[in-house]
């Protein structure tokens, strides 16, 4: 948590804001990864009886009620943050004292970073987990995959009535194909019987 500023972090309202709440691994990472991140550390044990630690706690008992388990027959975990880009945010938050141009700051380290992807993701998260620090600059920026491009076909292919169209012509193809294979074996045993 940061010594130099007055703020308080919620990670469970900025891994719902990003996540499903049915998806309840991915906010469960989200929120102990955010936690993380803002403690200076990686491992559950350093924050464990947290405010922060509780508020991702009682986060993944309410996901678990919206898909009507409990903890008796779905046994979560906090896990170590496995992924690689960086949490550059809540430095950057103490060192300027502003979301808006942390925020900024932020996706600017983000972009020469080898994942970048996931560190701006990383940006995202935590600044959504900030309470309590008001923005004096509004920052637009653009979270859009840097150096990679949305697959055409996959784009493609979220449409219904393509995929139904694909569908029946390759259908339609493969039978094709049957047939004119089963004619050419018929047509070929027959000569060889004349």
């Amino acid at each position: 948590m940061s010594k130099t500023n007055n703020y308080k972090i919620n990670p469970c309202k900025s891994c719902r804001k990003n996540y499903d709440i049915t998806d309840i691994n991915s906010i469960n990472q989200c929120c102990y990864n955010t936690l993380g991140a803002f403690e200076g550390t990686k491992s559950i044990n350093d924050f464990r009886n947290n405010p922060e630690a509780m508020n991702c706690q009682q986060c993944i008992l309410d996901s678990m009620k919206s898909i009507n388990r409990t903890p008796c027959d779905l046994r979560m975990t906090a896990y170590p943050d496995w992924i690689q880009a960086p949490h550059y945010f809540p430095k950057l938050l103490d060192e300027e004292g502003d979301v808006g141009r942390a925020k900024k700051k932020c996706i600017e380290l983000c972009r020469s970073n080898r994942y970048p992807n996931e560190c701006i993701l990383n940006c995202e998260l935590d600044s959504d987990a900030v309470e309590g620090v008001d923005t004096v600059e509004n920052y637009v920026y653009n979270t859009k995959n840097y150096g990679t491009e949305e697959n055409p076909i996959k784009k493609l292919l979220s449409n219904d009535y393509v995929y139904i169209t694909a569908i029946t012509v390759c259908s339609i193809i493969f039978i094709f194909l049957i047939v004119w294979l089963l004619s050419l074996f018929e047509g070929g045993s027959k000569k060889k019987k004349l």
